[in-house]
């Protein structure tokens, strides 16, 4: 789950959120447009206002063992429009710990023909045999897969060649990982083969007045502090949510002069990209609805300093942006407005 907020009923129109769960969009998915069998969904989201409590598992297939990342929480989403360029989001990641698939209950030697895990590790193992890596050594063999082996709580994996390339030939310590090349992941990751939205179709708009806008980006912050860690434990305690903040910035032409008195002045205003894509396949079915996406911030200010003047060129200037809750309209500080003919629940 991605930036925490609650859930919206699949009704007609964007209507009021029916209750907050933590770790979700407010979410909203409008069937109003069907046509041809097909069918246009409107997602709906807005930025919230807790994190999911236990975080995200990744799973990285890495050459010698799968290993898992718990508790992970995105720290920060950036999306950037840049000129001549597909619209690019970018997610940066914060995990509690690494765990491999398996771990070594024991000590085992070279020429060692068995092996011991946890018992809630067993039904990773094909019980009729198969192959695994400890550690870094791969190919090595076993047999037979005993479950609370003894009434120990362990599993005992035998069978092992004493000698030969399928043999145990280097020393591991007790949770050295232990990996069956068997994912924890989806059968059938989800993907798309949808063309991506670009710079060329995607506008500004401030004030709900088109602007013409160099390039830009929109970052929600979730500012979580990385740095608790304890005594008795190499991993982190926890990933502590500080204060979450939602930026944007465009490269403007300074033509008129209308941005920099909003800078001076400190006035507020609204700020929406809108990418509506106008590709081959953009059309959903026969709808007449185009895939499109809208990032939408209801009440944000310019921040940052004075442009510098270097020449007699024409001016342009980054101006970093500042976007705020508007309580006036009981709206978040991002709303993004997804338009596809994915049914897939967007917070999953």
């Amino acid at each position: 789950v991605i930036i925490g907020l609650p859930c919206f009923t699949s009704v007609a129109g964007f209507g009021s959120p029916t209750g907050l769960r933590k770790g979700a969009f407010f979410y909203h998915e409008s069937t109003d447009y069907t046509s041809g069998g097909a069918t246009a969904y409107v997602h709906h989201l807005e930025r919230g206002r807790e994190l999911p409590t236990s975080g995200l598992t990744v799973e990285v297939d890495r050459d010698a063992a799968i290993f898992l990342y718990g508790g992970c929480k995105v720290n920060t989403l950036t999306v950037n429009f840049e000129t001549n360029s597909f619209v690019t989001g970018t997610f940066s990641l914060v995990g509690r710990e690494e765990l491999s698939i398996a771990e070594l209950a024991y000590d085992v030697i070279p020429g060692a023909t068995e092996i011991y895990v946890d018992d809630s590790q067993a039904p990773l193992f094909n019980t009729s045999g198969g192959e695994i890596s400890i550690g870094e050594r791969t190919g090595i063999t076993y047999t037979t897969v005993e479950e609370d082996y003894s009434s120990t709580g362990k599993t005992r994996i035998s069978g092992i060649p004493a000698s030969g390339a399928a043999a145990i030939d280097r020393v591991a310590v007790a949770g050295t990982n232990v990996d069956v090349r068997t994912s924890t992941a989806v059968s059938s990751p989800y993907s798309s083969e949808a063309s991506p939205l670009t710079s060329f179709e995607t506008l500004v708009y401030i004030d709900g007045a088109y602007e013409e806008a160099l390039s830009g980006s929109v970052t929600l912050n979730n500012n979580l502090n990385t740095d608790k860690f304890g005594l008795g434990s190499r991993y982190r305690l926890g990933l502590v949510e500080e204060q979450a903040e939602v930026e944007a910035s465009l490269n403007l032409e300074f033509d008129d002069g209308k941005n920099y008195v909003k800078f001076i002045n400190g006035t507020f205003f609204t700020l929406e990209f809108k990418s509506v894509s106008t590709a081959s396949d953009s059309e959903i079915g026969t709808t007449g609805v185009l895939k499109q996406a809208y990032y939408f911030l209801p009440k944000c200010k310019y921040d940052g300093t004075t442009p510098n003047i270097e020449g007699v060129q024409y001016i342009t200037h980054d101006n970093p942006i500042t976007a705020i809750v508007d309580d006036e309209l009981s709206t978040r500080d991002l709303i993004v407005i997804l338009c596809n003919e994915e049914t897939n629940d967007v917070e999953a």
